[in-house]
């Protein structure tokens, strides 16, 4: 049964619960694909730009879910789990204020030391005790290209993908499993104040339209 669509706040809700649930699952899709796109830039360097475009989009997808967690109608905002999520995903915020405003932090006079778009490093798919870092971008000195982080403690690299800038590091791994529990949660909180999903949230319908052409002669 769709979402019943009563008054303004349902309105509200049932739009922001559309920007989540399509903006969760574009991350689901890219974390499917990104650790095996970037296991794929030493046979195939074109793939980093690719690689890139995920990264980028991935950030930018959990950003809006944190936003629109924030403004969802009725959800406790003082919420453990949701006060969890959003401190260990913090980190999305500085990374996309940065790309953001690009324009301006590239105007900047002092010295930025690493590359425009990031340093990204991956784990080796068949050694996990191996990773790799690309060096991209302009050939100045004193530009850091920085590797993912290894725990010492567990013996393995806290993310099989990382994008460093500005002495941080974006934990692809860490930030999606914080999101994939708050989404658990998140819907689990749904169903216990009977919200359910629309159908076409999760099975969209799909139509179309066709245009005949003959002789010249639009029909």
């Amino acid at each position: 049964m769709d979402i019943q669509i009563k008054d303004k706040i349902d309105t509200k809700k049932s739009k922001c619960l559309e920007g989540i649930i399509f903006s969760y699952e574009m991350v689901k899709n890219i974390n499917s694909k990104l650790y095996t796109l970037c296991c794929g830039i030493n046979e195939d360097k074109t793939k980093i730009y690719e690689a890139l475009m995920l990264c980028w989009s991935f950030i930018d997808s959990v950003h809006r879910i944190r936003e629109i967690l924030q403004a969802f109608p009725q959800l406790n905002q003082k919420d453990r789990k949701l006060i969890s999520f959003l401190e260990g995903t913090k980190i999305t915020e500085t990374y996309r204020n940065y790309i953001q405003h690009l324009r301006l932090e590239l105007n900047k006079n002092e010295f930025v030391d690493f590359p425009v778009w990031g340093s990204l490093s991956w784990v080796d798919k068949n050694n996990n005790g191996k990773c790799y870092k690309v060096i991209i971008g302009t050939n100045i000195n004193n530009v850091k290209f920085s590797s993912c982080a290894f725990d010492r403690f567990e013996r393995k690299y806290v993310s099989n993908v990382s994008l460093s800038m500005n002495n941080l590091s974006y934990n692809f791994d860490i930030i999606f499993n914080y999101l994939k529990d708050y989404y658990v949660h998140f819907i689990k909180w749904l169903e216990s104040n009977n919200q359910r999903i629309s159908e076409t949230l999760i099975n969209p319908i799909i139509l179309s339209t066709e245009i005949q052409i003959n002789n010249n002669v639009i029909t």
